[in-house]
């Protein structure tokens, strides 16, 4: 069992109305847990590994994705990096393409924006 119970889990939608796409942040529990609280159940969200510092899980043809990280107290490097898959999946679900130098502004402010809305309900570790 994860270390942050099911029923302390921290659960929140920060909702992307630019690109119609909701980002479920799940902190605390399991990646099933998530997937089942965010009522995606066909999402195989795998096992919980002790290891695990988060994990994004999506589906082809979805208009949201679950990040899920295994406590409430989270590094701030994991959530970008969680924040990064999460919004090139979306991308790719959208059929935009990926960023590249000279072409990554969309990127960066939707990056900024889906950080920022995770900081601000977690625990973040800044060092």
């Amino acid at each position: 069992m994860s270390k942050t119970s099911s029923k302390k889990a921290r659960k929140f939608v920060a909702e992307d109305p630019l690109y119609n796409f909701s980002y479920c942040v799940y902190a605390g529990g399991t990646p099933k847990d998530a997937a089942n609280y965010f009522h995606v159940p066909d999402l195989d969200g795998g096992e919980e590994a002790p290891h695990t510092a988060g994990v994004t899980i999506s589906k082809e043809g979805s208009n949201a994705v679950v990040i899920w990280f295994p406590t409430t107290t989270v590094h701030y490097l994991t959530i970008s990096h969680e924040a990064t898959h999460a919004i090139l999946f979306m991308f790719h679900e959208r059929g935009i393409t990926a960023p590249s130098y000279g072409n990554d502004e969309h990127f960066t402010y939707l990056h900024d924006w889906l950080v920022s809305q995770i900081v601000k309900k977690l625990t973040v570790v800044w060092s």
